[in-house]
């Protein structure tokens, strides 16, 4: 499939947040993988003072400055439709990929110039998200975005979900995209990049003082998904029962995580390091188990969150927030870790059982079961004809 010729258009924060960058990076790989070319790119970042031109080996970045207003969004897809594409970009296309629901506002814009069919790789529940965005506001009434968001979704020709909950979920919701060509691709790993770093763990252990305690990690920022009250609490019970266990915080935004965890008892016994994505793996092998608390929403529901399967890879049992996508099944089934029902309910015992048997779980076979399930090279095949099917229907 080396003579398809697509461009990828995001309106989101790319530069922004680390989850949307790793899962649009990992698009791009599978793009070479299966299409010979991650193509050109036309992005709307804010933080963008004026319009700049990027060529690369595999193709040219138009980059445009945005805000975060509905209005800013309007204004681009207008400028988009009456103006033309830039004219860096090229006059014809094969296929245009949009990389969040927002994008997809100005890949149908862009779909009527270059008269190409539109794949959305969808990771999300959009019109939750606006809501829970604008609260008291009352930006627009959830009825009203649901007209939007359906009218979206029936002008696009392929879907990427990025797990079977979503998938599952919007089906239910909007019936007519079973019709269309898609695929399941959850936020997975390069097995190349995540994996188990012997020696780090030994010298950032002994560096710490650390070398025989049971070290909980919780990888990413503060956000209103995540269940911070419940971490708390969770931190609270070790320090009253288990005073061998001790806790790493790592994030890109490790002010905000300083201010969450202000007032804490046992503050001598956590680390909050800020740590970029391409360091992850070295700091999460000095770990013993991985943590995700996440509150019970809906937009939690149809998650695929990367940590996950960052955790995994490198070997380290999870306990996470029941229900969380696919991995609150996958963890279970697998015996990867254990599901929690609540954090902020846990008690000294319970917590005990917990940490006692995910340290019982062979990381090897942990990180196993990863590379061979959560390797995106493991979907390339999947991918190639979800572009082959849209392409040529």
């Amino acid at each position: 499939m080396t003579w398809i010729k697509p461009v990828s258009v995001v309106y989101g924060e790319y530069g922004l947040n680390t989850g949307f960058r790793i899962r649009i990076e990992m698009i791009k790989k599978l793009l070479k993988l299966t299409a010979g070319t991650s193509g050109d790119w036309l992005t709307f970042e804010r933080l963008l003072k004026s319009k700049t031109i990027n060529k690369e080996a595999s193709g040219i970045i138009v980059r445009l400055p945005r805000t975060r207003s509905f209005g800013s969004l309007l204004k681009n897809c207008l400028s988009l439709r009456w103006g033309g594409a830039p004219v860096e970009l090229r006059p014809h296309y094969e296929l245009i990929i949009a990389h969040s629901f927002n994008s997809i506002f100005a890949a149908n814009t862009f779909k009527k110039l270059v008269r190409a069919p539109v794949i959305l790789d969808l990771h999300g529940l959009w019109v939750e998200e606006v809501v829970g965005w604008s609260g008291n506001r009352g930006i627009m009434p959830a009825r009203l975005l649901g007209n939007i968001e359906r009218a979206m979704l029936s002008h696009t020709d392929g879907i990427i979900y990025a797990s079977h909950a979503l998938e599952d979920f919007m089906v239910s919701r909007y019936p007519f995209l079973a019709e269309k060509p898609g695929m399941v691709l959850g936020c997975f790993v390069d097995p190349a990049l995540f994996k188990f770093a012997p020696e780090a763990r030994q010298r950032l252990r002994a560096e710490w003082g650390w070398e025989d305690c049971t070290v909980m990690v919780h990888a990413g920022i503060t956000a209103p998904w995540v269940d911070t009250v419940g971490i708390r609490h969770f931190i609270d019970i070790c320090g009253k029962f288990l005073p061998g266990v001790r806790f790493l915080f790592l994030s890109d935004a490790s002010s905000s995580w300083r201010e969450v965890l202000h007032g804490i008892a046992d503050e001598d016994k956590m680390k909050i390091i800020p740590v970029e994505h391409k360091e992850m793996p070295v700091y999460l092998s000095a770990a013993d188990i991985g943590l995700i608390a996440r509150i019970d929403s809906p937009i939690n529901r149809v998650a695929s969150p990367t940590k996950v399967a960052e955790y995994l890879a490198v070997g380290l049992p999870v306990l996470m927030s029941e229900g969380i996508g696919d991995y609150g099944y996958l963890v279970d089934q697998f015996c990867l870790g254990a599901t929690i029902p609540d954090f902020a309910e846990l008690t000294g015992e319970k917590t005990s059982q917990l940490i006692k048997g995910a340290w019982a779980i062979d990381h090897s076979r942990i990180s196993l079961w990863a590379k061979e399930n959560l390797s995106f090279f493991n979907q390339g095949n999947n991918f190639r004809k979800l572009l082959e099917d849209v392409v040529q229907q």
